[in-house]
């Protein structure tokens, strides 16, 4: 063989060894894009699916609580809501048919059965104790499964494999799982502090816009400073449209209709904390106090990175407004105020005249038998059509004492809604 020869046999054998290697290449590629693909879908399905669980326990135990036919028939049908997403998810998984059969036969019958109580409830038959046992038992079971497919989602994360040991059915008595574990779906702050706001503000209707440097000031002066130590870093529209300044670890913004504080951030290093969580909500209540010259009332409040953020309801004579809230946060090393957030009060708040019809005896009556009432004041609450609703706001504790709102319609007696209270060392949470 010829030089030329082994040149060009060299060369052919290069060029094959750099297809082969080049298909080699682009099958891993597609085969690290499937498996990608598989883990977006995996983990998409087990989010799916432990939050549906983590719902379910909850509306399920909301249901044992419920007095009325229309409050069980909306528990129902978001628990069967639940169960057909959850369903769906479970079915998207690479697991076992045979380790899934209790699950699915939960999913598959818990809003049945809810819906089932509810149908006669609706007919005018009473709910037995009998029944409300049995939907507590149903939601420690959803309980238990939450658990469990939390641990697989993290070890997912963690490992990339999906492990399921789910757990028996058979509930020990006095089964009370949900004090210790974590709900990634509470509500940290409270009863109606993200409902949605979707309509035009009322305070801001008929104000008059102001100009960046006005607003410039308004910044200034709620953050203590001069007006030249911060910058206009652009504006939003909008129904709560404002002009957006930063200083040095601080951000506001003031709403372009009538200069009102939205939002503003004092962003900090959380130091050793030295104050009470009392102490910092009482400083938290004398700030806005002095700010708004209105009558507020404390509700929830949540720690976090050394901040204690507290929840105000607008208070319209004995009216606790859900509706108008103001969150204020306070920092825990030295009590500075650090973060204070409106769109809630700005949005809804405007005058109003509330006088609430004196059924609060029948509305009592239509608490269950399963709760006892501590506490009952009357309360404006918004509802899913952007209107407001009047009710009164039951405060009750079940056998065991933990804490359940009831909200119940002032003028048409309807259970509009329910709330089971947890306490945690970092706050009061609900959900």
């Amino acid at each position: 063989m010829n030089f030329k020869t082994r040149i060009r046999v060299v060369s052919f054998c290069m060029v094959f060894l750099l297809l082969i290697l080049g298909a080699f290449l682009k099958k891993q590629s597609e085969i690290k894009a499937l498996k990608r693909q598989n883990y977006n879908s995996y983990s998409s399905a087990v989010d799916t699916l432990c939050n549906g669980l983590y719902t379910i326990h909850a509306e399920l135990e909301k249901a044992s609580y419920a007095a009325t036919a229309p409050m069980l028939l909306r528990v129902s049908a978001e628990i069967n809501e639940q169960s057909g997403m959850s369903l769906l998810s479970l079915s998207h998984l690479p697991i076992e048919k045979g380790e899934t059969d209790e699950l699915f036969k939960l999913l598959s019958q818990s809003g049945d059965y809810a819906m089932y109580i509810a149908e006669r409830a609706a007919s005018g038959a009473p709910i037995t104790s009998d029944e409300r046992k049995k939907l507590i038992v149903l939601s420690q079971i959803a309980g238990d499964y939450a658990y469990q497919v939390d641990q697989m989602r993290i070890s997912f994360m963690q490992t990339g494999k999906l492990e399921l040991s789910l757990p028996s059915s058979d509930i020990p008595e006095g089964a009370d799982r949900e004090e210790t574990e974590e709900y990634p779906t509470l509500i940290y702050d409270g009863p109606y502090s993200d409902h949605i706001l979707t309509a035009e503000s009322k305070m801001l209707s008929a104000a008059q816009k102001i100009s960046n440097e006005k607003a410039q000031s308004i910044a200034a002066e709620i953050m203590n400073i001069k007006p030249s130590t911060l910058r206009f870093t652009g504006e939003t529209g909008g129904k709560l449209a404002s002009y957006h300044f930063e200083g040095e670890d601080i951000s506001v913004s003031v709403t372009q209709k009538g200069g009102y504080v939205l939002y503003f951030r004092k962003y900090r290093t959380p130091a050793e904390q030295k104050l009470s969580v009392e102490d910092a909500a009482k400083r938290a209540e004398e700030w806005l106090e002095s700010h708004s010259g209105k009558d507020f009332m404390q509700s929830y409040y949540f720690a976090e990175e050394g901040v204690l953020t507290v929840n105000f309801a607008y208070r319209e004579g004995e009216v606790t407004c859900y509706t108008d809230l103001i969150k204020v946060g306070v920092s825990l090393s030295d009590g500075e105020i650090v973060l204070c957030e409106a769109a809630g009060y700005i949005m809804n708040h405007s005058e109003r005249e509330l006088q609430p019809p004196k059924n609060e005896a029948s509305a009592a009556e239509l608490i269950s038998d399963n709760l006892e009432i501590e506490n009952v004041r009357t309360a404006l609450i918004p509802s899913g059509g952007n209107n407001e609703i009047l009710c009164y706001e039951f405060l009750c504790k079940n056998a065991k004492g933990r804490e359940i709102l009831v909200y119940i319609n002032c003028e048409t007696l309807l259970e509009e809604q329910i709330y089971i209270v947890l306490k945690t060392p970092g706050g009061t949470l609900t959900k």
